[in-house]
């Protein structure tokens, strides 16, 4: 069987730790494959031998393929790329290729099964070096105008805009993943005054409906009134009681929401890095991203009855345990298939969010993890065009991002966000503290 049959659950146990470096480079085949050799009785599972990646990007790490001993991999033919190498005793095939051109070469790997015997078995391999990506940096004066910036990069028209608060992250994050799926933008606003350009990018739109997120507490009645005057849009109002009721409201929203759907992303709505990379991912699975509170020990009643009744079967919670409690993941896994994605800290996280869910990539967004304004508009702009968006460190690449940036090896890299949120060291994509 390939990667497509496994379950969500089981092909994301299997890879979160890909981007750091390790990843299962062989793959289940079914008895009597071809390219294998030896005795096979009819009641063995082989381990056939795999290739890496098919496109990698100069100067990037390649996703290495490991082999667990005393199984042993070896190249029998052809040339792997330059920087690239299968070290000594035929256990890894890793590294970064440093010359661009196809690559052609043979795989061997021998396994060694639980009775003694050795399954040989090949695999021809073709690996394109391409260039490294390359960079171009989306930046406004403030979050306000970076929102617009970004709306006017991404969207020559658009029947439909969100427009969120952009003095607090939670019902902007809310917005992100339903604002991609609609295909319109999303849009930053001061609580009382609508900030410079906003209704002249509503215009350029050609927008019908405008969503406001949040009650009035957010985004106040004026600034409403002045988006629908301003504009000649209609303006509608999705709010709720707090973060939560919100999160609920606008994806259960029939008109302005998203459709019913057998799975769901669940993210912390007390803070806002997991939330920023779910959102794109979830996009690209055909699932919302719905806040929960991370610090509870079980589902609300409210909480437990909307899930049901979207169909859900199957809730992929982003963000370790101090973003979503143990207590919380147990209860979801008493209801529905649920599992928890996450890494040693929120770049990790991010990163093994889209390990699990992107295979491939032409681009890829990068954010400061933290703060929040730059990633929301940012989001659905990644996740429209089905890319990836990545937080970082402000002032390095995070090692986990420039892995993933290795594995997918996207053409360009957007950095999203002026050089006081994203350093300019960003714009060279070199990493932190990687030995």
């Amino acid at each position: 069987m390939d990667g497509s049959s496994l379950t969500k659950p089981a092909r994301s146990r299997a890879k979160k730790l890909g981007w750091a470096g390790v990843v299962v480079g062989v793959v289940l085949g079914a008895v009597g494959a071809v390219g294998v050799t030896g005795p096979v009785s009819a009641s063995v599972t082989l381990v056939t031998a795999g290739c890496p990646q098919g496109v990698a990007a100069k100067g990037f790490p390649i996703e290495p393929l490991e082999v667990k001993a005393p199984s042993v991999l070896r190249l029998t033919g052809g040339a792997l790329p330059p920087g690239v190498q299968l070290n000594a005793p035929g256990q890894v095939l890793f590294g970064e290729p440093s010359q661009l051109g196809d690559y052609q070469f043979r795989l061997q790997l021998d396994a060694t099964l639980p009775d003694g015997t050795v399954q040989s078995s090949v695999a021809n391999c073709t690996v394109t070096v391409q260039a490294a990506p390359t960079v171009s940096r989306i930046a406004g004066t403030d979050r306000y105008a970076q929102a617009i910036a970004v709306s006017s990069g991404a969207f020559a028209s658009s029947q439909i805009a969100y427009v969120a608060t952009g003095e607090k992250f939670a019902d902007a994050l809310s917005a992100s993943a339903v604002a991609a799926w609609r295909r319109g933008p999303l849009l930053l606003t001061p609580k009382d005054s609508v900030p410079r350009g906003l209704v002249a990018e509503l215009k350029r739109l050609g927008v019908k409906d405008v969503v406001v997120v949040g009650g009035k507490d957010a985004v106040s009645e004026t600034v409403a009134q002045a988006l629908a005057t301003g504009s000649g849009a209609a303006v509608t109002r999705i709010g709720g009681a707090d973060r939560f009721e919100v999160s609920r409201a606008l994806i259960g929203d029939s008109r302005f929401g998203m459709p019913n759907s057998t799975s769901m992303f669940a993210a912390t709505g007390v803070n806002f890095p997991d939330a920023l990379t779910a959102a794109p991912a979830a996009v690209q699975d055909g699932s919302p991203v719905l806040l929960v509170n991370g610090g509870a020990t079980a589902l609300t009643a409210t909480e437990s009855t909307f899930l049901l009744d979207f169909g859900v079967r199957e809730v992929t919670v982003t963000g370790g345990p101090l973003s979503v409690s143990d207590a919380l993941l147990k209860d979801l896994t008493v209801r529905f298939a649920a599992e928890r994605l996450s890494g040693g800290d929120r770049y990790e996280t991010g990163a093994v969010v889209n390990h699990d869910v992107f295979k491939s990539a032409s681009h890829v967004f990068i954010a400061s993890g933290a703060t929040f304004p730059d990633a929301l508009s940012g989001g659905v702009s990644a996740g429209v065009g089905h890319n990836p968006l990545y937080i970082t460190t402000p002032h390095c690449l995070s090692p986990a991002v420039w892995f993933e940036i290795g594995r997918l090896a996207p053409t360009k890299v957007f950095v999203l966000g002026g050089t006081s949120a994203l350093s300019s060291a960003i714009d060279t994509l070199e990493p932190c503290g990687l030995d």
